[in-house]
């Protein structure tokens, strides 16, 4: 079934300038359940665990990934370490779930990576970050 209405897709400014090597930080799902990986404290360590395995393996220039509004006002691109968070980073104005999706792009730098990998978890708990 055909639709007469068309998709308008736009992008956050930013993301014209995430640029040169670049890697996506995509999306990892894990089983529910209480003798399962869900609610294991897995999600504080594996992204870290990713971004240093994507410096050492690619160096990028970037890396860049895309949240739902509820992750952001959970403050999970933080706790990822992202430094950079922007609305709209995949703005879909009709979907197919008929209603607006508002993807926030999330991404940092080289030397945000290169910062981040330098940093030990419980420095973040000390500073009060709560990681």
């Amino acid at each position: 079934m055909e639709s007469n209405t068309q998709t308008k897709f736009c992008h956050a400014p930013s993301a014209s300038k995430i640029t040169g090597k670049v890697c996506y930080h995509g999306e990892i799902w894990l089983r529910g359940g209480s003798s399962n990986y869900r609610g294991q404290g897995l999600s504080s360590v594996l992204p870290r665990l990713v971004l240093g395995l994507a410096l050492a393996k690619w160096a990028p220039d970037y890396i860049w990934g895309l949240g739902h509004s509820w992750l952001i006002e959970r403050g999970i691109p933080q706790k990822y370490g992202y430094c950079h968070v922007e609305a709209k980073g995949a703005y879909m104005e009709q979907s197919k779930f008929s209603r607006p999706v508002d993807s926030w792009i999330m991404w940092m730098t080289q030397s945000d990576l290169i910062d981040l990998t330098h940093i030990q978890p419980d420095q973040h708990l000390a500073a009060g970050m709560g990681y």
